[in-house]
């Protein structure tokens, strides 16, 4: 719509602090400037605009993982600690890749499943899973959106909301 590529038109009007950082107008651009001029070649609604949500609930319901869920959960997580304190005070060198890993099988693990170095899933718990179903049997018939992390996470709720009827 500017002719020039989306890297071009962010090396126009913006600058930013390193390769993902914040970005700041320059050149005396501001956002009302810049935002006109899109308006100008585009048509802008916001999702409010588009979807009819229902209205937010926010509900915490704390889920215990089984005995020996939590005893795997506790292994990963010795493993990613002791990675990261040395009892010796000596310099670790950490690898950001393989912490983001294990944080991710963390994260995994309190879902109620986890999948092993040769892709292979394994359901640890259904407490959680166990946990929403009560929940939208207690909601009756109302609208509700369920975030997801995982596709094993997703596949999982689908199957078990299409086995109850929903």
């Amino acid at each position: 719509m500017f002719n020039i590529s989306f890297d071009k038109f962010v090396e126009t009007y913006y600058k930013r602090d390193g390769k993902y950082g914040k970005y700041e107008f320059k050149n005396g651009y501001t956002k009302s400037i810049v935002t006109k001029m899109v308006a100008e070649k585009s048509i802008t609604v916001s999702k409010e605009q588009c979807l009819e949500l229902p209205p937010r609930h926010f509900e915490e319901v704390l889920v215990q993982l089984e005995d020996f869920a939590m005893i795997e959960y506790g292994k990963v997580l010795a493993n990613f600690l002791n990675t990261i304190v040395s009892l010796d005070d000596e310099v670790i060198t950490i690898d950001r890749i393989s912490k983001l890993a294990q944080m991710m099988k963390l994260r995994e693990m309190a879902t109620g499943f986890y999948i092993d170095d040769t892709k292979q899933d394994y359901s640890m718990s259904e407490n959680k899973l166990n946990a929403l179903m009560k929940l939208l049997r207690e909601l009756g018939k109302n609208q509700v959106v369920i975030w997801c992390n995982f596709v094993y996470e997703i596949e999982c709720l689908e199957k078990a909301l299409t086995d109850r009827g929903y």
